[in-house]
């Protein structure tokens, strides 16, 4: 087997912001090849450069031996080279089989005389024939005749692969096909791509579904913030130790939390505000019973039960995908639920918009820290507020968590470091003064030393009472915090307990690694 394709020091930098770091590798024809990595890593960004999507800073492409560099989509897809998309982009008011024949275009001729007089018989029954070898490869002939979007979310992805495999590629690049998917349904994808492989068209495929990629590929290219970190076989893929730590996180040892303790919580949240009426340790301030979220056909959770104690940090875990940020959502009255009941400060919040939650005690922090870049760091705060005038002694217990918003306080919000921005974040959503308090991925591209602030910082709200359910990546910083911790795997509750007992059980790393 020859080298099919080779990237050699790709470099692709966004302004300040380097997304792809001098990466290289190799994909050998008639091989399944696997290019993982967590959240942000700069997996998609790779797959844009080889594809023709962006262009790269530095560094280039090659193609069965031929530079390819920078050369647009459609002519790369005629060399051989074609890609799925991570979201399912499918013809929805057309047949399968329709479908199918309009991304087999670059087998048909153009010209002025097959405009005017159509396909000869010949052309369009190796078209028929092409288009039947590709329904049946991936197992769609029984619904050829089946409007697009009226399949199963999991057969319109089997469907975008079709899509691909018309082209006729030499290689075909996938873009998190498993996104979405239980793990029967991801199994049966990973055997598609094998029978694919077997009828002679070499695979690269990108997801973060660590486990069905290590099952199904020949080997793993693994990349942390466009950098690579491990090449080889996945068995040794997945005991490296840089990976363990890119997927499950790592952090300076922390001090552990208060224990949960009982009596009034009084002044136990942001700015004194007394809730006498609530004790601590003695009630729930959030509670899950049979929650089930669905996007469309996509079931993101399932039945989840879970609860968050007056004065606890609860921290919900689980590789990328997991349901994790729907759960949050699901909070905060931005997603409707499929079934099931939430209780919020032992009230039912069904019928309850987010406005309505947030005046209950809610505050949501959410990913990707949401700041108004070109408003000052005050201004961003006096967003926080959801009615009224400021609370000036609110803003200056802000101030107090984090020094450094004080030191900036009317500098633009867009020019401080993300660290920075992170912080403002949490000020923001601190300054309604919440007793739950929501925070999604806050740790989310932080150096370590920064996440160790932020870390430092949850402690400290914790110590005066306010209660958090904390969406985290960073398994061990997440762990490490928390008072109690469930862990997530494809909408499901894989693992609850103590954080400090999760934190040493190997099933945590099976769950982020398969391993």
């Amino acid at each position: 087997m020859g080298e099919l394709l080779r990237l050699e020091h790709l470099t692709r930098n966004f302004g300040g912001f380097t997304a792809v770091s001098d990466l290289s590798f190799h994909v050998d024809e008639g091989e399944v090849l696997g290019l993982v990595g967590p959240n942000g890593a700069g997996k998609t960004t790779t797959f844009n450069l080889v594809t023709g999507f962006l262009k790269p800073t530095s560094g280039r492409v090659v193609f069965r031996g031929e530079d390819v560099t920078g050369l647009p989509p459609h002519q790369l897809a005629r060399r051989g080279l074609v890609r799925t998309f991570q979201h399912t982009r499918v013809f929805a008011a057309l047949s399968v089989e329709e479908n199918v024949r309009v991304a087999s275009h670059m087998r048909e001729r153009g010209g002025p005389l097959r405009a005017l007089f159509g396909a000869a018989p010949a052309e369009r029954e190796a078209l028929r024939e092409h288009v039947a070898a590709v329904l049946q490869t991936v197992g769609l002939s029984g619904r050829r005749g089946d409007l697009a979007g009226g399949l199963a979310y999991g057969e319109q992805r089997v469907l975008e692969i079709a899509l691909a495999l018309a082209a006729a590629p030499r290689l075909l690049l996938l873009d998190e096909p498993f996104a979405g998917m239980n793990e029967t349904e991801s199994s049966r994808t990973m055997d598609l791509i094998h029978a694919i492989r077997a009828a002679g068209t070499t695979v690269l495929v990108i997801d973060h579904h660590m486990r069905t990629m290590a099952r199904g590929c020949d080997r793993l290219v693994v990349v942390d913030y466009g950098v690579k970190l491990a090449e080889g076989e996945p068995e040794a893929v997945t005991n490296d130790e840089r990976v363990i730590r890119a997927y499950m996180g790592a952090s300076e040892e922390l001090r552990a939390p208060q224990p949960v303790r009982g009596g009034p919580s009084g002044a136990g949240v942001v700015g004194g505000v007394s809730t006498p009426e609530l004790q601590v340790g003695t009630a729930d301030v959030l509670r899950f019973e049979g929650v089930s979220v669905s996007y469309g056909r996509v079931r993101a959770l399932q039945d989840v039960d879970l609860r968050v104690g007056r004065g606890e940090i609860v921290a919900l875990v689980g590789a990328n995908g997991a349901g994790k940020t729907t759960a949050l959502r699901a909070v905060s009255g931005l997603l409707a639920l499929g079934s099931g009941r939430i209780e919020l400060l032992g009230r039912p919040v069904a019928g309850l918009g987010p406005a309505a939650r947030v005046r209950l005690g809610l505050a949501h922090c959410p990913e990707g820290r949401e700041i108004f870049p070109r408003m000052s760091v005050r201004e961003n705060l006096e967003m926080g507020v959801p009615v009224g005038p400021v609370d000036e002694t609110v803003l200056e217990h802000v101030y107090e968590l984090f020094p450094r918003l004080r030191e900036r306080t009317w500098q633009s919000a867009g020019s401080l470091s993300g660290g920075e921005q992170q912080m403002l974040a949490i000020g923001r959503a601190l300054m309604s003064s919440p007793q739950l308090l929501l925070l999604d991925e806050p740790t989310l591209g932080l150096a370590p030393l920064l996440a160790r602030e932020v870390g430092e910082a949850l402690l400290r709200l914790n110590d005066e009472g306010v209660s958090v359910l904390l969406v985290e990546q960073n398994a061990v910083l997440a762990l490490a915090v928390a008072h109690r911790a469930y862990v997530l795997e494809n909408g499901n509750i894989a693992l609850s307990g103590p954080a400090a007992e999760l934190r040493e059980d190997d099933a945590i790393k099976r769950v982020y690694l398969g391993a």
